[in-house]
């Protein structure tokens, strides 16, 4: 058989280089592969560390998190990322490992999003001005600042630029398979645990829609953002509709008073020193890497023409004014509730919304946005480039932009990924009270608490020795029933008798002995969706532990379980959301005008 296409074509050269780049930027946190991460680091490796223990040892699916504060939901807890295309690393590698190579995966994707953003929506050809604009996006030192402390929920920021590019693809040609692929991307950001990067996303979507109609009252974005909201929704609905289960019964509310002052704003983009533990502003409410956001002076210059250019831009085909409002919109939130109007104060009231914080997190549709201009910027640079008929003067154009777009990048490097060094310092062979022994699995074990070892929390070491810990951390834990005096199930009648209990994640089974009517607990956390496998017995919420009374006899294996019905309906609305898939590509459909 013989082969036609090279191997080395342009399009594969550029993705090497991608990928070479991305490890460079991210090569600090392989130094010390087997290494532990500090602040929330901890946290995340016991959410995946859990989720691939129920599977690996149990065989069971990852709904009930029994080792965390006495009972925890796993698949409905809107941080946990286990549905991602990267789950199976964590099967074969320890969880930090396979966590580091995530993080250098996303960050990959990402620039390949920005990539074929410049290439098939700018149609810009120069790899060197695409890298640059990317860089802004991509390079930041938030995204970096954000990572060293353990936010996974970062990671998803990677698909953004896939969502914009086949929501543009979509409205331009109708394509559905344009509006799946931007369907599909929203929903990897869901499955993957982002609670900041899908809510900002769609809100930008949305703003950036309704924009397009008022300045062009072209209503195919608006019918374009329902159908792209529908199926996403459909696609997503076996992880959403479980967590807006949970979430509508035990909700994160949190207000704050938050104010960036235009003050601080040099130190945030142009500040050379950028690590978690500044504090650079008066009324600072949080570390600094919710606030750093490091893109240098020459990209910062290039950026403010792109802006200058968009605004006085007389053809109105290269003028991307809805852009520019949404970039005034993200602004005004990134500032934060400096009056009782601002659109941040405004903002929270209302559902979703209501449940995030930290007004600095909008750095990441901020330099999204900023990037897509410097894209405009690009578009028309390029098109001059390519009318200059003198080949040498074109030549050392292009030597200009390649060394500036190479410096700007390693500017970017040496900046923003000092704070990597920081990130993964904890050696778990210094841990001391840190040793794997052999336990039975069927055994329920845990401790109130551990000490701490460098990380924010002691949960994933407690959790390689088969421990759960009660008092940690986890911000939105169900109410607590779990009495740390009793056993995994009992009863508060004296007579009755309870053994062979045989603990699993999702079921733990029993059998009984009662001499009269009797009430039996489960010690964990009630949440809903704890049920009982006799049909004839009701399971209640007593003092937020599930509780059950039975009739006097001998019950032998009997068991509580945890399955929501909610999966059920997320289950069938997801197939449904597949189904109208493989119906629009087989049939290659497109949207009506």
């Amino acid at each position: 058989m013989k082969f036609n296409k090279p191997i080395f074509t342009e399009r594969n050269t550029h993705l090497v280089v991608i990928f070479l780049i991305c490890f460079l930027f991210c090569r600090k946190i392989f130094q010390n592969f087997n290494y532990w991460g500090i602040s929330d680091w901890d946290q995340h490796f016991f959410y995946m560390e859990s989720a691939v223990k129920v599977i690996k040892e149990y065989s069971q699916l990852p709904l009930w998190n029994p080792w965390s504060h006495g009972g925890m939901v796993l698949f409905q807890n809107s941080q946990v990322s286990f549905l991602t295309p990267f789950t199976f690393l964590y099967f074969f590698l320890d969880t930090p490992q396979a966590m580091k190579i995530s993080i250098l995966l996303h960050y990959v994707i990402a620039l390949i999003g920005m990539y074929l953003l410049g290439k098939k929506l700018f149609k810009i050809n120069n790899f060197f001005l695409i890298l640059f604009a990317s860089s802004i996006f991509v390079f930041n030192s938030f995204i970096s600042l954000q990572v060293t402390v353990g936010h996974t929920w970062i990671l998803p920021f990677a698909y953004i630029p896939f969502v914009f590019l086949f929501f543009e693809k979509y409205v331009r040609d109708k394509k559905i398979i344009n509006l799946i692929l931007s369907a599909g991307s929203i929903s990897l950001m869901i499955f993957e645990g982002g609670i900041y990067p899908v809510p900002l996303a769609v809100l930008f979507l949305i703003i950036y829609s309704i924009f397009r109609y008022l300045t062009t009252t072209n209503k195919n974005y608006l019918l374009a953002l329902i159908q792209l909201g529908t199926l996403s929704f459909l696609l997503s609905s076996i992880k959403l509709i479980p967590l807006i289960d949970y979430m509508s019964v035990y909700p994160r509310l949190i207000s704050g008073f938050e104010i960036i002052p235009l003050g601080a704003l040099s130190k945030i983009f142009l500040g050379r020193s950028q690590s978690i533990g500044l504090g650079l502003f008066k009324g600072q409410a949080y570390g600094w890497h919710e606030y750093g956001c490091y893109i240098g002076i020459l990209l910062l210059i290039v950026f403010l023409i792109a802006l200058v250019m968009n605004v006085f831009l007389k053809n109105k085909e290269l003028k991307n004014t809805p852009l520019i409002l949404c970039l005034i919109i993200f602004f005004l939130l990134f500032l934060g509730t400096f009056h009782r109007y601002a659109p941040y104060s405004i903002l929270k009231k209302l559902p979703v919304f209501e449940c995030l914080h930290v007004s600095g997190r909008f750095l990441l549709i901020l330099t999204f946005i900023a990037g897509l201009l410097i894209f405009s910027l690009f578009h028309i640079v390029e098109d001059i480039i390519n009318r200059i008929k003198n080949s040498n003067v074109k030549l050392r154009v292009s030597i200009f932009i390649a060394v500036g777009s190479i410096l700007t990048i390693c500017d970017l490097f040496i900046i923003n990924t000092r704070t990597y060094r920081n990130a993964f310092t904890i050696d778990p062979g210094k841990i001391s009270y840190f040793n794997i022994e052999s336990s039975d699995k069927y055994e329920y074990r845990y401790t109130k608490s551990l000490p701490g070892y460098g990380a924010g929390s002691s949960m994933y070491p407690a959790l390689k020795m088969n421990l759960g810990t009660i008092y940690d951390y986890e911000p939105n834990a169900p109410k607590r029933g779990f009495n740390f005096n009793k056993p995994l199930v009992f009863s508060i009648d004296n007579e009755t008798k309870i053994n062979n209990i045989k603990f699993t994640p999702n079921k733990i089974s029993f059998s009984v002995t009662s001499p009269t009517k009797s009430k039996i607990f489960l010690n964990q956390n009630y949440v809903r969706g704890w049920k009982f496998n006799l049909v004839n017995v009701e399971l209640k919420n007593d003092k937020n532990k599930p509780s059950i009374e039975i009739e006097k006899g001998d019950y032998k294996e009997v068991y509580f379980y945890y399955f929501p019905n909610s999966i059920y309906l997320g289950l069938a609305f997801s197939i449904i959301g597949i189904i109208l898939c493989i119906i629009g590509i087989k049939f290659k459909l497109k949207s009506p005008s």
